[in-house]
């Protein structure tokens, strides 16, 4: 059965998962192949955990173990090279019906053997069992552990020079960059001479519904941390004064 923990942390997704264009996947599709512009083969890639991962070709079947590297997988345009998600990959909605490999800390090593994959993205919290018996079974594992949106964008980055889409991968960090300045634009212009920050209801609920709609709240799976007090913003929805 699936966790009902969700909601007392945030990953920052704020752009991201409305870049996404849900692909519906109606039945067994041919193997993808790789992109013709394709980056100089071998390649090393240093992973957010400082490993050395080493590429020997493009991957055409790609094994996501979060639901926040799923998503990216989705926005980078690769969702026909993703060969298997965990069960709480559920965005977007084509996530659902992707082969599932187990759960976010309850990995089936067997199903990744059968998908046989040529790259595996894990998390941080993969890194001291999962990677290491993934490795030693001969699978290619990239590690993403982000901790701010630089590190968010960075791992769009990772995940698109590994797979071949760097162009794309470029092109969204971009939008993601210009979205954010869009917000910290926003609420710079909140701050009073005082230094306290006082959201009106319209500034608040504005920035509120982007972030209803644009971040997904899975704590307890998601590489992607951001600290925001949900109770504190809804009090400052209610008309409540907030300083910082």
């Amino acid at each position: 059965m699936r966790s009902n923990t969700r909601g007392l942390g945030v990953f920052f997704l704020l752009p991201l998962i409305a870049l996404v264009a849900a692909v519906s996947c109606a039945g067994p599709a041919p193997e993808p192949a790789a992109p013709a512009d394709t980056p100089v083969i071998p390649l090393e890639i240093i992973d957010q955990a400082g490993r050395v991962v080493s590429l020997t070709g493009i991957p055409v079947k790609i094994v996501s173990l979060a639901p926040s590297n799923t998503e990216i997988v989705y926005a980078l345009g690769l969702a026909d090279r993703l060969a298997g998600v965990t069960e709480y990959c559920d965005y977007p909605a084509a996530a659902q019906n992707k082969p599932q490999i187990g759960g976010f800390s309850t990995v089936n090593i067997e199903k990744v053997v059968e998908i046989q994959p040529d790259l595996i993205l894990a998390t941080g919290k993969h890194q001291s069992e999962i990677v290491p018996e993934l490795e030693r079974l001969g699978f290619t594992t990239l590690i993403l552990a982000p901790r701010t949106i630089d590190e968010v964008m960075a791992a769009i980055s990772l995940i698109g020079r590994a797979a071949g889409a760097e162009d794309r991968a470029a092109q969204l960090v971009g939008e993601m960059r210009a979205r954010a300045k869009a917000i910290t634009d926003k609420t710079d212009a909140l701050n009073d001479a005082t230094m306290g920050l006082t959201l009106d209801q319209h500034g608040i609920d504005e920035i509120a519904e982007i972030i209803d709609r644009h971040i997904a709240v899975d704590a307890a799976m998601a590489g992607f941390w951001v600290d925001l007090n949900l109770a504190d913003m809804a009090a400052v929805r209610e008309g409540r004064r907030r300083r910082v």
